[in-house]
């Protein structure tokens, strides 16, 4: 398929005397019709040749969220709660949102991907977008995270376990991105996080070395490894500040609708 949508794109490109490139082709490869037209400088128009099974759709997407249960010395941990409410409000708006309780342990979060796409994907193509969200108590905003690096922590997990070192299960060596247009998300999701609970929204190249690191990694290197076959397939990390109860379900909230705004926005 993907070398059906390369040529369809090289004719485009021919036809507006345009050149592919690095940014062009990673659109194409997620299917993101109307950011790939932006970047291309074109009408969306022009790429209805294209079989609408090449484009991601929004609507058709399975969003999971997830949050963690509290750990260390925190009594509270309102990633579960903030994750709860997106998902809730994503699903007043009409789309599939599903949210689950994780425990923090580096077990649970080294194959929660993969268990969940052989669970829920074999015989199901719809997208899935993992969206994880966790506790940074000493950060003061929103971090939207970029990258998942090798686990390195040594800090044992609610099971007493440390993470293997560059497990297979934690996605191995190296660094691992999101593929999500995290930078126009950051826009998206700014003012309404801000008018919402008074936070900033930034991009984080730091996800730690704890189990958030870790869950993200693996959700990254579940995805990457079936590419081929499901090219839509998206995950990410957003850390929150501790927050008052009031604050978490607005946050919530907040956060659906600037995913919801990047779903209409990217693929019409």
């Amino acid at each position: 398929m993907m070398n059906e949508r390369l040529a369809a794109l090289e004719r485009i490109l021919k036809l507006n005397d345009l050149r592919p490139s690095v940014e062009i082709l990673e659109l194409l490869r997620h299917g993101r019709r109307n950011t790939l037209a932006a970047a291309l400088q074109v009408d969306p128009q022009t790429l209805a040749e294209c079989p609408s099974s090449w484009w991601w759709a929004p609507r058709q997407t399975r969003w999971v969220w997830t949050g963690f249960e509290p750990f260390g010395g925190h009594e509270i941990n309102p990633s579960a709660a903030v994750a709860e409410a997106a998902a809730a409000h994503m699903r007043a708006a009409g789309f599939d949102a599903t949210f689950e309780e994780l425990p923090v342990t580096f077990e649970r979060a080294g194959r929660y991907a993969s268990e969940w796409l052989a669970a829920h994907a074999v015989e199901d193509a719809r997208p899935v977008w993992f969206l994880h969200m966790g506790l940074a108590a000493a950060r003061e905003g929103v971090s939207l995270e970029r990258v998942a690096r090798p686990q390195s922590c040594q800090t044992p997990d609610n099971a007493g376990a440390v993470a293997p070192s560059e497990s297979v299960s934690f996605g191995g060596s190296g660094l691992l991105y999101t593929t999500i247009e995290i930078e126009r998300l950051r826009a998206l999701l700014a003012p309404g996080v801000k008018r919402a609970v008074g936070l900033e929204v930034g991009l984080s190249e730091d996800a730690g070395g704890y189990v958030c690191n870790a869950i993200f990694r693996a959700s990254l290197a579940a995805i990457q490894a079936e590419q081929a076959q499901r090219p839509f397939d998206e995950a990410l990390f957003i850390h929150i500040p501790q927050l008052r109860e009031p604050q978490r379900a607005a946050l919530g909230e907040a956060l659906a609708e600037g995913f919801i705004a990047l779903a209409d926005e990217v693929a019409g």
